[in-house]
Order: C-alpha cells, then sequence, then structure tokens
C-alpha cells in the first residue's frame, strides 16, 4: 500500500519543557495540537511520571496509539507517593490498564524496583479480600536496564483487563519490544515494537489478536468472534 493512501492522524513532535520534563504533542492534519503530555523521570523508578496531560475529545481513540507509545504505564506524578530521600513507594489512583486503586512497591537490595502490588479492598461480600489484588514483578538485566514485567490479577472480577496476565520484554536499550496480555472477555492479544537505530520511539506497531464485537448474530447471540489487526507507523517527516 502507497504511503499516500494510509490512514494519518497528525503529527507528533518531541522536547522539553522549561521544567526540565520530556513532553510529546500530537497535532491533527490542520496543525491544532490535539493533545500534550509532558513526563518526568524519578531516581529508582523505571517509568516516568506524566505531569501534565490533555487531550481533545475528538482524539481519545487515537491517542493510545501513538502518545506516550514508548511507554506502557501512565503514572501520574501528584498521584505518587515519595518517601524523604525521593524514592516512590506508592500510588493514590489508577494505574492505566493495570492497577485500581492504591498501591504499594517493594525495592530489592541494590535499590530496583521490583513488585507493585495493590493492597486487598474488602468488596463488602463473602468474596475472600486477595480476590481484588493485582500483582506486577519487574526483573532487570546486566546493565540495569528492564528485562520483563508480567502482570496479574484477578481474571474474573477484571475482565476488561489483561486480567488473565501480561507479559513485557525489554531489549538491551530497555525499550518494550514484545507485548502479550490475555483477557477473558476477547482472548489474546499480542504487540510487536519495531525501533530504527537507537531511536527511543518505536518507528512501527503491531497489535493483533482475538476481539469480540456485536454486529452478528449467531445461534441466537448477538456477538461474532474475530481477529483485531492494528499497525500503526510512525513516519518521520
Amino acid at each position: 500500500m502507497p504511503w499516500a493512501d494510509a490512514n494519518k492522524v497528525g503529527e507528533l513532535a518531541y522536547g522539553a519543557d522549561t521544567h526540565g520534563a520530556d513532553y510529546e504533542g500530537l497535532y491533527d492534519l490542520n496543525g491544532n495540537q490535539a493533545a500534550y503530555i509532558a513526563y518526568k523521570t524519578v531516581p529508582d523508578s523505571p517509568f516516568p511520571f506524566i505531569t501534565k496531560y490533555q487531550d481533545a475529545d475528538d482524539y481519545v481513540d487515537t491517542i493510545g496509539d501513538v502518545l506516550y507509545r514508548s511507554q506502557r504505564f501512565w503514572t501520574f506524578y501528584d498521584n505518587a507517593e515519595f518517601d524523604q530521600t525521593g524514592k516512590w513507594i506508592g500510588y493514590n489512583g489508577n494505574i492505566d490498564g493495570f492497577f485500581y486503586g492504591p498501591v504499594s512497591c517493594s525495592y530489592d537490595t541494590d535499590g530496583q524496583l521490583t513488585e507493585i502490588d495493590t493492597a486487598p479492598a474488602d468488596d463488602g461480600g463473602d468474596d475472600s479480600q486477595d480476590a481484588y489484588s493485582a500483582h506486577l514483578q519487574l526483573a532487570y538485566q546486566y546493565n540495569g536496564k528492564l528485562s520483563t514485567a508480567r502482570y496479574s490479577d484477578n481474571a474474573y472480577i477484571f475482565h476488561q483487563n489483561p486480567s488473565g496476565g501480561r507479559d513485557i520484554f525489554y531489549d538491551s536499550e530497555g525499550r518494550m519490544v514484545y507485548e502479550s496480555a490475555s483477557y477473558v472477555a476477547s482472548g489474546d492479544q499480542y504487540c510487536y515494537y519495531f525501533y530504527q537505530g537507537g531511536g527511543k520511539q518505536p518507528w512501527a506497531c503491531v497489535w493483533y489478536g482475538g476481539q469480540w464485537w456485536s454486529d452478528e448474530e449467531q445461534a441466537g447471540i448477538d456477538c461474532a468472534y474475530g481477529i483485531y489487526l492494528n499497525v500503526t507507523i510512525f513516519q518521520p517527516k
């Protein structure tokens, strides 16, 4: 398919603001800013924290595919808790796509963040409190970069999340290169990230897997099962 026939959403701009935080701006095809995100790194945390985020309503579905694409964890600085040394120790809020509710952080003897857990919450019913907990385990390479991130929670409670588990693998530069997830509602899904040279941002992302939708009726049930495929290509000007 010729590049001219591709479905374009706009342009991305990168830089740093006056506070030293990196930022990305998404501009639509008319040159208007559709979304903006600024984030900064914190010592001993492998994920940058978002300090500012805004978007236009018409681009909500697109932003998740292009903006901040080099990160899976949407963690906001204002929701994070730090100790007196500046180390990240907790989070009051939702970590997008992974955790709901307050979380706690654990470190190894080398000071590396190794686990993120939700505090089990009482649901007021007969289910165990542990059923509402979620867990993220991190592993590192010899150079200190992330190696894997493995997430799990209760698949029957958080069925719209990657509740059957999610695995993210990183290359020697700490960049996401492969991701797999299992959803109760839509089956297994996979994503590949491709880079050019030492670039921090991927130039292409391929996401595919099972997907449910409700535009057909089979055996009296308003749903059908198919394969979802999404390819995002970042073309430099």
